[in-house]
């Protein structure tokens, strides 16, 4: 973790002496970048996003998922979705008889992260975490190259 946070800072440190200075608006969106969107159930966007993940879900907990979603957020061609995934009846996961089942009892629920890319006009699920016990999308704008507005990351 430690190696991450230099390297990340590093990385940071030769953007901004490469780059003009940046102007940072409101919930950490640079000037220029495009807006970031909350995606609603009914809009077209959602189902192809969250399609980008299921198959890796379910290959993982070796079952069809339906997902909850808490949100998905668009800004440009990069997605974030916050999530719970079901058994297709609803049901809470019973990560015992997964993929995750040695790590089970580490697992904090069933909250899942992913970020996804458009590209071509195709979503492409870049990262994704399984419950989680810390903010596992942290390095993700730094690691990944997605918009830390997207994140709403202080």
């Amino acid at each position: 973790l430690m190696r991450r946070l230099v390297y990340a800072s590093l990385l940071a440190l030769a953007a901004q002496s490469a780059a003009p200075p940046a102007f940072v608006l409101a919930q950490g969106i640079v000037a220029g970048e495009a807006p970031v969107e909350e995606i609603a159930r009914d809009d077209p966007r959602r189902k192809p996003i969250l399609d980008a993940l299921r198959p890796a879900v379910e290959a993982e907990l070796h079952q069809a998922v339906v997902f909850v979603v808490d949100g998905i957020r668009v800004q440009g061609d990069w997605a974030f979705a916050t999530l719970h995934p079901r058994t297709k009846a609803g049901a809470p996961i019973a990560f015992a008889t997964t993929g995750l089942a040695d790590m089970a009892e580490d697992l904090d629920g069933d909250a899942t992260f992913a970020l996804f890319e458009r590209v071509e006009g195709r979503w492409y699920t870049i990262a994704y975490v399984i419950g989680p016990t810390d903010v596992a999308y942290a390095d993700w704008p730094a690691h990944y190259g997605a918009p830390a507005g997207l994140f709403r990351l202080p």
